[in-house]
């Protein structure tokens, strides 16, 4: 069930080393409603298990600890694929904050996505937050809305 929807755009200029100019920073924002407890919530964005599952056919792997690695390594569409990240937040069961490398982006150390659990009666309340500074920033929405999120809520 998705509960909000929202997504905006800033702007800002930043004049790269090689001369070029990126204007574009995106903010993708989603809170669903996932009938599992926060538990269970929890090991969705954490085990790679279900990762695999929702994240691209990504495994996660990482210990959680605040500056400690995380990547996802795996299989989509016949290309091998790994990702990695730092940790830069964890309260497990509540929040969970972490960067996006990308050796092609000088600014993904800016790169960041979020997940906000809150505990409901009936199940959890996930906020999903991901800060972006990408020109092509099409895919990444259209990624989160049209595979992310639909297998999410498919796991619930």
């Amino acid at each position: 069930k998705l509960i909000q929807d929202e997504y905006y755009n800033r702007t800002i200029f930043i004049k790269l080393k090689e001369g070029k100019i990126m204007n574009y920073e995106f903010n993708y924002k989603k809170t669903i409603f996932l009938d599992a407890t926060i538990e269970k919530v929890w090991e969705f964005l954490t085990k790679p298990e279900y990762t695999k599952q929702y994240m691209y056919n990504g495994e996660v792997t990482s210990n959680w600890e605040v500056g400690s690695t995380i990547s996802w390594k795996g299989t989509y569409m016949g290309q091998e694929f790994l990702e990695k990240g730092i940790v830069l937040e964890c309260t497990p069961y509540k929040h969970l904050k972490y960067s996006e490398v990308d050796s092609s982006n000088p600014l993904t150390d800016k790169e960041h996505v979020t997940y906000q659990l809150l505990k409901k009666e009936n199940g959890t309340e996930l906020t999903i937050n991901a800060d972006y500074f990408r020109e092509d920033i099409k895919e990444y929405t259209e990624g989160w809305n049209e595979v992310v999120i639909p297998a999410l809520l498919k796991l619930s």
